[in-house]
């Protein structure tokens, strides 16, 4: 038995040898690929402005920060958003065009309050995370692709696609697709 230890000491010290003497670097560690859902609305300055088309690119849907509160003492977290929705150049009177955005009750993506049932999403729930390549602007874009459920729509159409990326405003989202409608971001260049 000790013969055995002694002849895998060996090999391990023969090998260790044989790393330093051909030059050889361990491999180097990364910064590690982690979603941080805290560079996306949370770091939103006011006047921030997103703004979504749809397929045929005639209504756009556009968000725009109002003010931003980092929490503390006085609450958690809040950011009050403005919204706009234009329908072949003519602006939509929103119900509240105006609301205030809780994380912890809004969830990451509330475009208008969850309070709406006919909201664009109510809280979805978050199904999977992954990194993805989305092809946007003639050449793809690394993003995080968020799969979502929306609870409000019937089963058969509850799919929700998201793809985020830190630098894009407001919410960080660059495309999203429900209910068979697409919306893209139209006032944002990745660098």
């Amino acid at each position: 038995m000790r013969a055995l230890i002694l002849l895998e000491c060996l090999v391990a010290i023969g090998l260790s040898v044989a790393v330093f003497l051909k030059g050889g670097e361990p491999a180097a560690i990364g910064a590690p690929d982690v979603f941080n859902a805290s560079r996306l609305l949370l770091d939103a300055l006011p006047n921030e402005e997103a703004t979504y088309k749809l397929d045929d690119g005639r209504t756009t849907v556009s968000f725009r920060v109002l003010a931003t509160d980092f929490g503390g003492l006085g609450g958690p977290p809040r950011v009050s958003i403005g919204r706009t929705r234009t329908e072949s150049g003519q602006t939509q009177p929103e119900p509240e065009p105006n609301y205030v955005h809780y994380v912890h009750r809004h969830g990451l993506f509330p475009f208008l309050t969850p309070e709406q049932p006919t909201a664009y999403d109510r809280v979805w729930i978050l199904k999977r995370i992954q990194r993805a390549t989305l092809p946007f602007q003639g050449r793809p874009l690394r993003c995080w692709k968020i799969e979502c459920i929306d609870p409000g729509l019937p089963t058969d159409r509850d799919a929700v696609m998201t793809w985020v990326h830190e630098d894009a405003p407001v919410f960080g989202v660059v495309r999203w697709e429900r209910n068979g409608e697409t919306y893209e971001i139209a006032n944002w260049r990745p660098k």
